[in-house]
């Protein structure tokens, strides 16, 4: 059995991290996501940003890549820190998310497709 974030071939991952506002915005829900706590509350506040995007066999690969090999990275945003904790990693290949966790990940129960879907329910101007 694969263990969390270990996939069957590469994957194309990308990496959304805290904007640098965020805690302006929403201080309890910024840290509690920095913290790697609850950070759906964080994504529907729109206080995430698509920060990297890597090519990477799984979540650990993909996170040594953001850390140490930066120069790997398929793309890069000017203000894309290190991988951290409470950082989302989204398999776009497959449309599963993950929290980096202090010790390892947790596999998110949103996906892209949820998102786009709660976006256009409750988002969009029907006017």
């Amino acid at each position: 059995m694969a263990r969390i974030g270990e996939f069957d071939n590469a994957k194309l991952i990308k990496v959304y991290q805290l904007h640098s506002t965020s805690h302006l915005i929403d201080e309890d829900a910024f840290c509690n996501a920095l913290r790697g706590n609850d950070v759906t509350t964080a994504w529907f506040k729109n206080l995430y940003e698509h920060r990297a995007t890597v090519i990477a066999q799984d979540l650990e690969e993909a996170f040594e890549i953001g850390n140490v090999k930066q120069e790997e990275l398929s793309w890069k945003h000017p203000s894309c820190n290190s991988f951290s904790v409470g950082n989302v990693f989204h398999n776009v290949d497959d449309d599963v998310m993950y929290v980096c966790d202090a010790v390892g990940w947790t596999k998110l129960t949103m996906s892209m497709a949820m998102v786009d879907s709660v976006k256009k329910t409750y988002f969009t101007d029907s006017r």
